[in-house]
């Protein structure tokens, strides 16, 4: 079935703004800041994701790769309070918006290194605040 038009999701949810819900993922945590329901059912059935990590492990014979990750609005808030000091986005990003989501990707070889920027096939195993875990390939 067609998704759904982000905007008509939660429209008093500001966070909303910044979730796509179609085609490459750019930010995995604006989608669990808009409606973490939704995004765990959109994982659940996969979906293609714009990966880069931090760091890469290997657990259990998966490599296991970590990136955090802060929301949109965030980003958006804190180059508009350097240009010119907004109360307004302090106190968003402050008090309204979670703190960085820690997307990790479990592969079962190593498709990826440490820094390198790659889109991935990724299917959700877990979510729990603030951390999403990955089956990726």
């Amino acid at each position: 079935p067609p998704q759904q038009a982000a905007g008509s999701v939660k429209s008093n949810n500001p966070n909303c703004q910044f979730a796509r819900w179609s085609g490459v993922i750019d930010n995995i945590g604006d989608m669990f800041l808009c409606d973490e329901a939704r995004a765990i059912d959109f994982f659940a059935r996969g979906a293609q994701v714009r990966f880069k990590p931090s760091s890469i492990a290997f657990n259990n014979g998966k490599y296991i790769a970590t990136m955090r990750m802060t929301a949109s609005d965030v980003q958006r808030s804190n180059e508009r309070m350097q240009r010119n000091f907004n109360w307004g986005d302090w106190m968003n990003v402050t008090q309204n918006i979670a703190s960085p989501t820690t997307i990790i990707c479990r592969f079962a070889g190593p498709t990826i290194r440490s820094g390198e920027q790659r889109v991935v096939s990724a299917t959700l195993e877990s979510y729990s605040k603030g951390q999403v875990v990955l089956n990726c390939s």
